[in-house]
């Protein structure tokens, strides 16, 4: 629910806001109001999806729905009026002759739609191509063959800097710390590079970023998240060398965005939400924006100028608003953290010294995946490097800084193991078996191999490994991750038709037809399946305890209950209720739009949790910055969250994003 509004704001101070705001308005008129009876303003930009790559490569569905996402954002950040087609849609009927075409993920243009984009590039369109070159694209840019390139050690490709030659309005460096790019071997006669790409360390290299034709441009990797204003800003320049009049459509939309937040949506209610939660806030946001817009009115200047200050004035206005959200101490508030050597190369000192700093607790550190062991183990095959023992010093960091560490495992999903593993498990039938045989399962389109919950050796390697972990590391915690089926592909061996039917007392005629969806036999499967990894959760918990009695034990499940129960097999709500578990994290990732759903998820976790530790796991990749993750972290807190993980612990979570949650839902230790 919104908070209510202090309506006790003086009126002086919120008409002082509004006309302080007012000045920016002259930057450019905004059109007369259309009839209601004309048609909707057109958009400027079209977003292309590859949807029939993507259904030909599911397993690259996520990286379309990143990679576009974030473009979507930074066409929103930049006031451009945006939609996506899908490349089955432009075959059917070209594309809009009086749209910016942006490709910002489009790996694998080929034939009939890449004629399309011939034709609406002869027609007089233009285009951006982000990252993957055709030849057809390269062939009319004039460039030659682009070479795929790793950043490297050195981090290459950092930062995108402007050249002589760029177009108007581009920013000073826009931020991309991008991990690999295609640089062009050759730019020719008609192309012209527009920047460059500039090195961690602030050293110009000789690789362009970004190269233009009178036609078309191309930028040699996607866009990367962070920096979205500076993006947006690099993205209207772009635009605008071919269509200069994108500024004056844009900037209006821009001057509308800068206060539309969930819990204020005007400058009055920002100011009234300020004062509600802090009553200092109020009179500072005032003069602060008083003494900054005083002498800021923008007409007649160049509209880049002008966007580059409504940005500013955006940043100031969000932490204002981060500033206002109350704060208070949470049971845990931690974070997974992918590599067991923590934040890139920031090894484990420097990673739990800003951990801590940030107002963080706990860190949920991943240590096992592919049954491989990154630490010294008797259980399982040790990883590359484990001879090193990160999780030894991980250990030693997190307790330096004040810092729980729970052990994250991967239980499950062994996804693509060294073939030794596979070999020795195969040959003993461990692994879930699909519906067709086969002793792999499908996972996003991909075949992956995950270990079956109904072997007893598989049960016992799990409380196995979990134990050894907890007998022999400081850990406070371990954590179980994957300790699920995958949805309704598997599992459907011998062995589980076997002791199905045991449980069930009879043969099942049909096998696996009737234990599939609209089987006859599918509830009591569902049943079944979730007494399987319940025995896991078990075995594990009770030789975790033997272990190391301290020991805390927890799991990252799905989302939605009850639905996952009978979809992967997690019956969750049971586990805390048996004392398996001491506290449960689902991740409720769910992105800044679904924000009714993410509300009604953590309704029903807090019921099905009942009186144990709920804490809410939020993906913070899926949020363009603080703002909205601010936003989910009070509501949750008023539908009774005792305390947050944030998938995952990078760098940009640990420069950009919690220190800006510090700022207001975070601040109190």
């Amino acid at each position: 629910m919104a908070p209510r509004m202090n309506r006790s704001v003086p009126t002086r101070l919120v008409t002082a806001l509004t006309v302080c705001l007012a000045p920016l308005a002259i930057v450019t008129t905004p059109r007369a109001s259309a009839a209601e009876d004309a048609p909707p303003e057109k958009y400027d930009v079209v977003l292309l999806r590859p949807r029939s790559f993507l259904a030909a490569k599911a397993s690259r569905a996520d990286d379309a729905h990143t990679y576009l996402g974030i473009a979507r954002g930074v066409a929103g950040a930049a006031g451009l009026k945006h939609h996506t087609l899908d490349d089955e849609d432009v075959l059917k009927a070209g594309l809009p002759r009086d749209e910016f075409l942006f490709c910002a993920y489009s790996p694998d243009l080929q034939g009939d739609i890449l004629a399309k984009i011939g034709e609406f590039l002869d027609a007089g369109g233009h285009a951006l191509f982000c990252y993957y070159l055709p030849d057809p694209v390269r062939a009319r840019l004039g460039v030659g063959e682009a070479v795929y390139t790793a950043a490297g050690t050195e981090k290459r490709f950092a930062f995108v800097h402007p050249t002589a030659a760029a177009p108007k309005g581009i920013p000073a460096s826009v931020d991309q710390s991008s991990w690999n790019a295609y640089v062009l071997a050759a730019v020719g006669a008609k192309a012209r590079v527009a920047a460059d790409w500039v090195a961690a360390d602030g050293k110009t290299t000789t690789d362009p970023a970004l190269v233009m034709t009178d036609e078309a441009a191309w930028f040699g990797h996607v866009f990367t998240r962070g920096d979205t204003e500076a993006k947006a800003q690099f993205l209207l320049s772009v635009i605008g060398a071919y269509d200069p009049t994108i500024w004056s459509r844009a900037l209006p939309r821009v001057l509308a965005q800068l206060c539309r937040f969930r819990f204020a949506a005007t400058p009055a209610e920002l100011v009234a939400f300020a004062e509600r939660q802090r009553p200092s806030l109020a009179a500072r946001l005032v003069a602060d924006e008083i003494l900054g817009l005083q002498s800021r009115a923008v007409d007649g200047a160049e509209p880049w100028r002008a966007f580059a200050r409504l940005t500013r004035l955006r940043q100031r206005t969000k932490n204002v608003y981060l500033r206002g959200f109350p704060s208070r101490p949470d049971r845990l508030r931690g974070v997974w953290v992918v590599s067991p050597n923590g934040i890139g190369d920031w090894g484990w000192e420097q990673t739990a010294r800003r951990a801590k700093g940030l107002g963080l607790d706990a860190l949920f550190v991943r240590i096992e995946w592919a049954g491989q062991a990154h630490y010294h183990s008797e259980v399982l095959p040790m990883a590359p490097g484990a001879d090193e023992d990160p999780l030894r010093d991980a250990v030693a960091a997190c307790h330096r800084h004040g810092l729980q560490i729970h052990a994250w495992f991967i239980n499950h999903n062994w996804r693509t193991p060294p073939k030794a593993i596979i070999d020795k498990l195969s040959a003993e039938k461990r692994w879930q078996f699909g519906p067709d045989g086969k002793d792999r399962v499908n996972e996003g389109g991909q075949l992956a191999y995950w270990l079956n919950p109904a072997h007893p050796d598989n049960v016992k390697l799990q409380a196995d490994m979990m134990a050894e972990v907890a007998r022999n590391y400081a850990v406070d915690g371990v954590h179980f991750d994957y300790i699920r089926y995958e949805n309704y592909t598997g599992s459907y061996g011998e062995l589980d038709r076997s002791l199905f039917a045991q449980s069930l007392g009879r043969q099942v005629p049909e096998w696996p037809k009737d234990v599939l969806p609209k089987g006859d036999f599918h509830e009591q499967f569902c049943d079944w399946r979730c007494e399987q990894v319940s025995n896991v959760v078990r075995a594990a918990s009770a030789a975790v305890r033997a272990a190391n009695p301290r020991c805390q034990l927890s799991a990252a499940v799905y989302a939605s209950w009850p639905a996952h129960r009978k979809l992967v097999g997690q019956d969750w709500a049971r586990w805390l209720r048996e004392g398996w578990l001491d506290f449960v994290c689902p991740m409720t990732y769910d992105a800044p739009s679904y924000y009714d759903r993410h509300v009604d998820h953590v309704k029903r976790q807090r019921e099905a949790a009942a009186n144990k530790p709920l804490f809410v796991g939020l993906g913070a990749w899926l949020h363009p910055d603080a703002v909205t993750i601010a936003e989910q972290v009070y509501q949750d807190r008023q539908e009774g969250a005792d305390g947050f993980l944030l998938f995952s612990l990078d760098e940009r979570l640990a420069t950009e994003v919690l220190p800006d949650l510090r700022r207001g839902v975070f601040a109190a230790p």
